[in-house]
């Protein structure tokens, strides 16, 4: 037969010595709506009255069915303080085996190997049986408590006048209630449970909404005192501390409140992660950079950059490794699993706007040039001042490129667009005349004069090793790195070099 538990008896949690006299209230049973199972009212066992009090949460059957599988997790105790983890203590007596792996217990879930004691594929339930059940013990100390013992059924499978029938994610309530020998009710704080917390610096604050039960008195979660403590697990010691700050240790926050008709208290555990400090700088200025303080030991970092008007991003340090490569399209950086303190550099460049020639198109062999204007004072594009780029390579003035300064255009002459790529390339103008330097951006296409022809590799293009001049401004580059940049230009480092002189230049 079914083993009975009578859930209509009061029955006291004796306190140590010149201690309070607790009790564990009933509640009536929660249903679920359109289902057959239930969770009982919470029941307490004194095995010991100088020592703790259990409480039971069953789950209960209200139809007559033929039961071939259930699968149900109880309340997590490690993430309620007062509470400490129990073990499933029956189950219904036609089943003859289970799996239990602590407050999760599953019965038949594979239904080609029935656990049944007389070997068929379910059981025969009556309305009222108890099917499963699950302890908790509630350590002496905890003066008072309330606290949903939520139940899910995360699947069943059951059989009602023939008809099979399922269930899944399916949560069932029963509120447990110990309370001092008071005529003060308890008030039930819920909305926040045991977490890792993420440092920033501020206050430490825990996630989710704390809500107060409806009550006569009108009290909120606004009323609610907020206390941190550091928690000794060894010996379930707290001592209060004013701010939780390093990772490690183990912390509870409490919630209370008190007046002449209720009392609420509830304790959440938590740990704050370990953690790495985030570091900024702009170089001379111009912008803004978005970054929190602190970021989470292999967690991800986001970082936004923010140009100044008139001015976009020249490039992106992170601890000491360029990665302006790696700048989103809003020139955000996203940097995954950090396992470091980050110090991220940013510069700032001005930034010109091509205002004809953005979007023009070359055919090859057509001998058309490619001219771009650029709205700047023409004393910036003496020949000194400017340098050319075209997919971040470096582009010869008078061999491969002209500057005029009284129309303000740069052109790309057609024999040199003749050896690039059919497609989409982008063309950049330099300018050194201020400080931080300048540039401006456009893009162009190279199409085939017949694209069903398969267009001949051009020849390589001989470079010579004088074309550009020192600048009369500062900030423009020594000889040496100008040297350095002309003897590149067919390399795809070309441009990596020009940041890293641009670099020096500041």
């Amino acid at each position: 037969m079914l083993k009975k538990i009578n859930r209509k008896i009061k029955i006291l949690v004796f306190g140590l010595v010149g201690a309070m006299m607790l009790s564990i209230v009933q509640l009536p049973k929660v249903y679920a709506e359109d289902s057959c199972f239930v969770s009982a009212d919470t029941i307490n066992r004194v095995d010991d009255p100088y020592r703790s009090g259990n409480i039971l949460i069953p789950v209960d059957a209200t139809c007559t069915m033929k039961l071939y599988s259930m699968d149900v997790s109880f309340l997590d105790a490690d993430n309620v303080d007062g509470l400490n983890a129990g073990y499933s203590t029956y189950w219904h007596d036609g089943i003859d085996h289970i799996t239990d792996d602590g407050a999760h217990i599953a019965w038949n879930t594979d239904e080609s190997d029935p656990e049944t004691k007389d070997g068929r594929p379910y059981i025969d339930v009556e309305a009222g049986d108890s099917l499963f059940g699950y302890w908790y013990d509630i350590p002496l100390e905890t003066e008072i408590f309330k606290h949903n013992m939520a139940v899910t059924i995360n699947s069943a499978r059951y059989e009602i006048n023939g008809e099979m029938k399922t269930v899944e994610n399916l949560v069932l309530d029963a509120i447990a209630t110990i309370t001092p020998d008071t005529a003060k009710d308890v008030l039930m704080i819920s909305g926040v449970e045991k977490q890792d917390v993420s440092y920033t610096g501020q206050p430490v604050v825990l996630e989710g909404e704390l809500t107060v039960e409806e009550n006569n008195d009108g009290i909120t979660a606004d009323d609610l005192t907020e206390r941190y403590y550091i928690y000794d697990d060894s010996d379930s010691s707290f001592t209060p501390i004013e701010r939780p700050t390093d990772p490690g240790n183990s912390y509870l926050v409490e919630y209370s409140f008190e007046n002449d008709n209720y009392r609420a208290l509830l304790r959440v555990p938590f740990t704050i992660k370990d953690y790495y400090t985030v570091s900024h700088h702009i170089e001379d200025g111009h912008g803004e950079i978005s970054t929190p303080a602190y970021v989470d030991a292999g967690g991800d970092l986001h970082v936004d950059i923010i140009p100044a008007d008139g001015f976009k991003v020249s490039w992106v340090d992170y601890n000491r490794q360029d990665v302006t490569n790696l700048l989103n399209d809003d020139n955000s950086l996203d940097i995954t699993s950090v396992n470091e303190d980050v110090e991220i550099v940013v510069s700032f460049i001005h930034s010109y706007q091509v205002t004809q020639g953005n979007g023009g198109t070359h055919t090859i062999g057509d001998n058309n040039d490619l001219s771009f204007v650029v709205d700047k004072d023409p004393h910036s594009y003496t020949e000194g001042d400017v340098l050319v780029t075209v997919d971040e390579d470096y582009v010869e003035l008078r061999t491969n490129s002209t500057v005029n300064p009284e129309t303000q255009t740069t052109t790309l002459l057609s024999h040199y667009l003749d050896t690039l790529e059919p497609g989409e390339h982008k063309f950049e103008l330099y300018f050194f005349d201020t400080d931080p330097l300048g540039v401006a951006e456009a893009i162009f296409i190279i199409a085939e004069a017949n694209p069903e022809e398969t267009k001949e590799d051009d020849e390589a293009i001989v470079v010579p090793s004088t074309g550009l001049f020192t600048g009369e401004n500062g900030s423009s580059f020594d000889a040496m790195g100008i040297a350095v940049i002309v003897g590149v230009t067919t390399s795809g480092f070309g441009f990596v070099l020009i940041r890293k002189m641009i670099k020096r230049s500041k």
